[in-house]
């Protein structure tokens, strides 16, 4: 019996270390309150940065104009995406050339600023802090994509 309970401990704490992860990268919404979003550009385009394998549809300069979200939906945006971890968001999730731009005050006065792609993918950067990534499978609305 003794032995069953010894070679079980490694398992159960390997376990324990996958849910932790796992509900690391489910967690949705970002870690602070916010104060104040503002949007610096909407309908942006970064060229054809995006490679074709990861891209999620033909874009261009002209189609990503109409990539418009208000400060509301923004806020929606990061209240319902999840964390995901940054090789996720750089090679596993679809990515978007047309983006929005902006900046956030948190409710403890730290400043960052904040992207969001019309993949559904976005990033947050508090000053002197390291960037969180988020994907918001759940976000509908005719400027995402499908």
């Amino acid at each position: 019996m003794r032995r069953l309970q010894i070679a079980l401990l490694p398992l159960t704490f390997g376990c324990l270390c996958s849910l932790a992860a796992l509900a690391e990268e489910t967690e949705k919404g970002l870690p602070f309150d916010v104060r104040s979003i503002q949007i610096d550009v909407m309908g942006g385009y970064s060229g054809d940065t995006v490679k074709e394998e990861n891209a999620a549809a033909d874009e261009s300069e002209e189609s990503c104009k109409d990539f418009q979200l208000t400060e509301g939906e923004v806020s929606q945006f990061f209240d319902n995406a999840r964390r995901a971890s940054p090789s996720e968001y750089l090679h596993d999730l679809k990515a978007s050339n047309c983006y929005v731009t902006g900046s956030l005050v948190a409710k403890d006065g730290s400043e960052g600023t904040w992207k969001i792609d019309r993949s559904k993918r976005g990033f947050v950067m508090l000053a002197g802090g390291e960037p969180g990534f988020y994907v918001c499978e759940g976000c509908k609305g005719q400027s995402f994509y499908d």
